[in-house]
Parts: structure tokens; C-alpha cells; sequence
């Protein structure tokens, strides 16, 4: 960068071995608010700039020790002082010079005699020029650290997104649940690094007084936050604590949803969010399974019979957070599985997949992936229903977490 004299005006270096060029020139400058020095030489010219660097350069060809191709050759090869630009005053008038004037870096060319007033447009506007140029580099500069910084704070933010994506994921339960004669698939994908969507489970066991064997209960919930990213991520840690501390209370399905709302409450009154929440529990029989179902603004489960035929779970609410206190109490309803029936749980954000086209898979599509999918197994039905979701979606882009829970008596 040039140094700028204490007043601030632009400093112009003129190089010429004849001195009423040196005086006419720097006098017109001068009046025109310029600050000159001036060299007579070529080798003083280099002396002059490495002890301060000009705004510009007029600068002379025929010089008797170094000449002015020499001299600006020099400068440009010089990394501090080749951004300074050179205009070169000649008598020579030959293209060969002026060609030459131009590939040694020279930003103009001005023969000899020279016109002051055609001398000053050029000075002003190559040093204006050079001040945007310089300017300019600046502000790359400038944007070049900017740069960086922003990707190594989104490399760290991707670390720790990651990071924070595996810790959500074990905090899910492992698929194999070990639930006797019932057989339980599970799936969930977030849309980003962090989703809301969760799956949770625990196993009640009743002691007969007669100690020879005992009975089996078992719960399950699929919730839905609303939201995206961090705010989702952690209501839904606290919706899976939560369900954990109260589940053991062995409440039913209803009453569950309405203790489950209350430990919610404070979270979603400050900020704003709602859970989704599809509750069941499960008592092993001998002809097959009985369900409880209670439904806190979630898809309601739809029922796959040994025969094929499907039918959906008649059971809804509002999804908890939504009221403080809730002025209708949650309902339930009990479903009867008999051996090969299934039961599927799923997120909203199956129903809302779409398409390239913006079409929407909906509850029409879902119900008849389910009715043509295979019975043999739980896994097998959703490798299925997950393969049709997947051809519908085709290059579409994900923009909810996805969440299937299937249960085969």
C-alpha cells in the first residue's frame, strides 16, 4: 500500500532526466492538489520508492543509466511495489514502445511534448483506479478471512451436529425388543441432523401369587415434535425421559397422555412447540393381543388383519402441549389382534411425503402399500412399506422425519 502524507493528498514520483520536465510537471501537480517527489535517474527512482511507496509513477523511457522499461520491470517484479501503477512519458512514439511500455506493466502511455491538461485526466484517473483496485483487494482480503472463519465454524458445527445426531439416535431403543411372541419392526429417519420424531417402549411384568408364572404387559408411544432442528431435538429428549418416568406408573393410555402432558407443559408454554403423541399398550392373551390405543394429535394406527383387510384406529385428541390443562380428557380405544394381525405406527411425516411433482403418499397410499405388503413378518412388511416410499419420493428432497413402528401378533 502507498503511504499517505500527513494531509492526505496522493503522492506522485516523477522520473525524468531533464529538469524543466521535472519543474513543469510538478508545479501542475502541485496546483492540482497532488504532493511530488522526483527522481533523475532510474536507479534513484528505485532508491526513492523503496523508501516511500507513491500513489503512481510518471516515468521516463531514455534515461542514461537504467531506462524506464528497466526501472518499472523491476517494480513489478518486486511484490511490494507492483501494484503501484507506472505511466510512462517518451518522446519516443513508435509502437514497438509503446508495445513494450504496456507488456513491462505500465498502465499508460503519454508522448512527448505532452499536454498538462491531457498529463493530469491520466494521473487522476489511474490513481483513482488504483485506489478502487486497492480498495478492492482489500475487501477480498477481507472476505477471504470472513471465508474461512464461517468454514471452520461450519466444519465445528457439522462435527457437533453430528455428535448430536448419534446421541439422539441412542437415545431411541434398539429394534429387537424382547417382547414374547410379538414380533415389533421399527424405522426412523430424520429429515436434517436432528429431528423431533421418537419411538420409546418398556415391559411391564405382573407376579402371580402362585409364583409359576408371570404376565407379560408391554407400551409403546411414537411422538411427532413440531419443529425442526436443535429446539425439536431437544423436546424430544425430554419427551423420551419423561415417558420413561412415568410409564412405570402403569396408568392407562388415556390417563398416561394426561400425565405425560402435565411433565410437558412448562417446556412447550415457553416455547410455543407441541408433542404428537400415539400411546399404546399391549397384554398378551391366549387367543392373540389386546390393545389400548390413546391418541394425542397424532396418525391414528391402522390395523392390517391376517386376511388382508386394513382399518384405522378410531381415536384422536389434541397433541400435548397444545393446552395447559386439557378441557376434553384423552380417549381410547381397545383392539383385539389375533395371530398374524399387525398394527402400524407411524409419524404425520409419512403421510405428508411427496413427490418430485408435489404430490402428496397420504393415508390412501399408505393404507394400500399396508394391504399389499406381505404378512410373514413385521420386518418384512416395513422393508416393504419403506420401499414404496421410497419409489413414490424418487429425487425429492425429505422435509419431515419419518417414523414407522410395526407390531405382529
Amino acid at each position: 500500500m502507498s503511504e499517505m502524507p500527513p494531509d492526505g493528498r496522493k503522492t506522485i514520483l516523477i522520473v525524468d532526466d531533464t529538469s524543466d520536465n521535472l519543474r513543469l510537471l510538478s508545479t501542475m501537480l502541485s496546483e492540482h492538489g497532488y504532493k511530488t517527489r522526483y527522481a533523475i535517474n532510474g536507479g534513484l527512482a528505485l532508491q526513492a520508492v523503496r523508501l516511500a511507496h507513491p500513489d503512481l509513477i510518471l516515468l521516463d523511457i531514455t534515461m542514461p543509466d537504467i531506462d524506464g522499461f528497466e526501472v518499472c520491470r523491476r517494480l513489478k517484479a518486486n511484490p511490494d511495489t507492483q501494484y503501484i501503477p507506472v505511466i510512462f512519458i517518451s518522446a519516443l512514439d513508435e509502437v514497438i514502445d509503446k508495445v513494450q511500455a504496456f507488456e513491462v506493466g505500465g498502465v499508460d502511455y503519454i508522448t512527448k511534448p505532452f499536454h498538462l491538461q491531457e498529463v493530469l485526466v491520466r494521473v487522476r484517473n489511474h490513481v483513482m483506479i488504483s485506489e478502487l483496485q486497492q480498495q478492492l483487494e482489500a475487501r477480498v482480503s477481507e472476505l477471504q478471512t470472513l471465508t474461512s472463519s464461517l468454514q471452520r465454524m461450519t466444519a465445528r458445527l457439522q462435527s457437533e451436529l453430528a455428535l448430536a445426531h448419534d446421541v439422539q439416535q441412542h437415545l431411541l431403543p434398539a429394534c429387537d425388543f424382547d417382547w414374547a411372541d410379538i414380533q415389533v419392526a421399527c424405522y426412523s429417519n430424520p429429515a436434517n441432523e436432528l429431528g423431533g420424531d421418537w419411538y420409546a417402549n418398556y415391559t411391564f411384568c405382573d407376579h402371580l401369587n402362585d409364583g409359576e408364572h408371570d404376565v407379560l404387559h408391554y407400551s409403546i408411544a411414537v411422538g411427532d415434535v413440531s419443529g425442526k432442528g436443535m429446539p425439536a431435538a431437544l423436546l424430544m429428549a425430554v419427551s423420551i425421559t419423561s415417558f420413561h418416568a412415568l410409564v412405570q406408573q402403569a396408568a392407562p393410555p388415556a390417563l398416561f397422555l394426561e400425565h405425560l402432558n402435565h411433565a410437558l407443559r412448562d417446556y412447550t408454554r415457553s416455547t410455543r412447540q407441541n408433542c404428537a403423541v400415539v400411546y399404546a399398550g399391549l397384554q398378551r392373551r391366549s387367543d392373540g393381543c389386546m390393545v389400548r390405543v390413546a391418541n394425542a394429535g397424532g396418525v391414528a394406527p391402522l390395523v392390517r388383519r391376517s386376511d388382508g383387510t386394513t382399518e384405522w384406529a378410531d381415536v384422536f385428541g389434541l397433541p400435548l402441549g397444545v393446552l395447559l390443562e386439557p378441557t376434553v380428557p384423552y380417549l381410547e380405544q381397545t383392539l383385539c389382534l389375533h395371530p398374524g394381525d399387525q398394527i402400524v405406527l407411524m409419524s404425520d411425516g409419512v403421510i405428508e411425503l411427496k413427490n418430485v411433482a408435489g404430490e402428496m403418499w397420504g393415508f390412501g397410499r399408505t393404507e394400500q402399500a399396508i394391504h399389499n405388503g406381505p404378512s410373514a413378518s413385521a420386518a418384512a412388511l416395513l422393508d416393504h412399506l419403506c420401499t414404496e416410499m421410497t419409489a413414490f419420493q424418487g429425487a425429492a428432497e425429505q422435509h419431515d422425519d419419518l417414523t414407522i413402528v410395526i407390531i405382529q401378533v
